[in-house]
């Protein structure tokens, strides 16, 4: 029930306060990773879903056999799941894993909404489900703005007359859902009150709350990066494309955001403008893990991914008919997708299992019960970086809080609170 550091990510909090009352196993640690792991799961589900109702909206794949929109769809998960950044932040306890989650949901319910739209059908419910959750997302991580502000003013774009989207904009239910989802805010005040063995800037005064929201301690990062720097962090943008989806990923989604156009260029711009957002916040912030940021336009690749596979099964069989094969078996369209599969979340697998593979990595454990063995009962040990912090506070706070060892983050020693906390 702490506060973390800036912005306080209360939905995260929550969440894994919530889960770790429903596994009955496991330290605080395990938990966490488990955390991770099972919302990349859900994830992969809802790419999975929503590569599936696209597919079935776009003209040149609409017509394609349902087994190869099931493999179609497929194709995108998998290269979703096993694609690097995302791989990453899956068995470790972080915030990008639930991030990823919020954005897979909010893409499946828009391409949902606009299946309806094309349908004719009105659900309002969808939408107002959408904006809880929108808020909810933004109560996890405030880079989900920049991915959704250009969808979202997408979706209200349409209504062709004048009175339909005035009617949009009058219904009250949306922004109160909203309001609903981002008011878990509420719970920073609330927690840091009760005077939490982490409590970053106290936010239960104006003051310390704003401190917080803003992450004031890191907007020097913002813009740190040095203009010379900016074409080389684009090609390193590139390289972890690559490293992602291997050349035939890239090529496949290249060729599904051909076919996304098909289906409305506003949609597309609308993804293009949020890719740019997002890129350019990455590209621009000055820390070693800012490309963690774009694991949403990854996500919107594997999207892109699925349909060109669509897009190619549907090629193949119209090229095979038109030169008299009768039926294109079923069997042809399986192989391919195989084939796709080996090349991409295959080649992802292949390529970065070695350095993924958390299974024997002890160091933060180590580290911080020697660091205690070593300084014994009673003793201050000073850190004066991230990673020693978090595992010696882990091991204060958690894992040996019997041992008597006070542990000081020399960075915090500028900020009055801390003082107060020490």
């Amino acid at each position: 029930w702490g506060i973390p550091h800036p912005s306080g990510y209360p939905t995260y909090v929550l969440g894994l306060r919530g889960f770790s009352g429903l596994v009955p196993f496991g330290d605080e640690a395990l938990i966490g990773n488990l955390f991770s792991a099972t919302l990349s799961g859900m994830s992969i589900v809802f790419i999975f879903l929503a590569t599936h109702r696209l597919i079935g909206l776009v003209g040149s794949t609409r017509d394609v056999p349902a087994h190869a929109k099931w493999l179609s769809a497929f194709v995108s998960a998998m290269a979703v799941g096993a694609s690097r950044e995302l791989w990453s932040q899956s068995t470790i306890t972080e915030v990008y894993a639930l991030n990823g989650f919020f954005v897979s949901v909010l893409l499946y319910g828009l391409i949902s909404m606009y299946s309806d739209h094309q349908l004719g059908r009105d659900r309002p419910l969808l939408r107002v489900g959408m904006a809880l959750l929108l808020g909810l997302g933004l109560g996890n991580h405030l880079t989900l703005a920049m991915l959704t502000l250009p969808l979202v003013v997408w979706s209200y774009t349409w209504e062709n007359d004048r009175d339909g989207r005035m009617r949009l904009l009058r219904d009250w239910r949306v922004p109160m859902a909203f309001a609903l989802g981002i008011s878990v805010y509420l719970y920073p005040p609330l927690a840091s009150s009760q005077s939490p063995l982490l409590n970053w800037g106290h936010p239960q005064n104006a003051a310390g709350f704003w401190w917080m929201l803003s992450g004031s301690m890191y907007q020097s990062y913002l813009f740190g990066i040095e203009a010379s720097q900016i074409t080389v962090r684009l090609s390193e943008i590139a390289e972890i494309a690559l490293a992602q989806y291997a050349f035939v990923g890239i090529v496949l989604a290249i060729v599904g955001a051909t076919f996304v156009y098909e289906l409305g260029r506003g949609l597309l711009i609308a993804m293009a403008v949020s890719a740019m957002l997002v890129i350019s916040y990455a590209v621009s912030y000055d820390t070693v893990d800012s490309f963690l940021y774009l694991i949403p336009i990854f996500m919107l690749l594997g999207l892109f991914v699925g349909i060109g596979t669509a897009g190619l099964l549907s090629a193949v069989q119209r090229t095979a008919i038109t030169r008299g094969l009768v039926k294109w078996p079923r069997w042809r369209d399986i192989l391919i997708a195989v084939a796709i599969l080996a090349a991409i979340p295959g080649f992802s697998v292949f390529a970065n299992y070695g350095e993924l593979d958390l299974s024997d990595d002890r160091e933060a454990e180590v580290y911080a019960v020697d660091s205690f063995m070593t300084a014994g009962p009673g003793s201050v040990i000073l850190a004066s970086d991230a990673g020693p912090i978090f595992s010696l506070w882990y091991q204060t706070y958690i894992a040996a809080p019997e041992a008597d060892v006070l542990v000081i983050s020399v960075p915090h020693l500028q900020y009055d609170w801390y003082w107060d906390d020490i």
